[in-house]
């Protein structure tokens, strides 16, 4: 007796067509997902069979990167090799390194869905929510100089 052959539920043009979505919003849930596919294929599939045709792909679920969309453009990677190179040539210096960074407290989805052993990276715009910031000066002879924090994001830059 001859077995069966069963019909697959995906084409691989849909799986090519959910991964494509997938790296255009990682953050897609299994409903966007699902109502995607409905486009190309009634009746929709169960979540339980994408889940499956996802992790035959390596396409998993993990904890999002936020990356702000300026971060590695040509341009910001360049700024950064001229800064270094004029670093390195100023060693005779005591350099006092003064940064702020904040705390940002706003909703976001956390996961996202890649290929295996590849971050799941999200670009997002910088949002509006309320900061709480830290204020540091630091030096490599002298530690830590100044620390301050506050709620909000600093506005005025004050020289020490």
């Amino acid at each position: 007796m001859e077995a069966s052959k069963q019909e697959k539920k995906l084409s691989p043009e849909q799986i090519t067509l959910i991964i494509n979505l997938i790296e255009a919003n990682p953050q897609m849930t299994w409903l966007e997902l699902s109502r995607e596919l409905a486009f190309y294929r009634p009746p929709s599939v169960s979540l339980s069979t994408l889940s499956r045709y996802l992790n035959c792909e390596l396409i998993t679920m993990k904890r999002a990167s936020f990356q702000h969309e300026n971060r590695n453009t040509e341009e910001s990677k360049i700024k950064r090799y001229h800064y270094s190179e004029w670093f390195l040539t100023h060693q005779e210096y005591e350099f006092i390194f003064v940064d702020e960074f904040g705390f940002n407290f706003s909703t976001q989805r956390n996961y996202a869905r890649s290929k295996e052993g590849q971050p799941a990276i999200v670009i997002s715009p910088i949002n509006a929510a309320v900061n709480t910031s830290v204020a540091m000066a630091i030096s490599r002879n002298n530690g830590i100089i100044y620390f301050e924090d506050k709620k909000d994001a600093y506005t005025v830059f004050c020289t020490i």
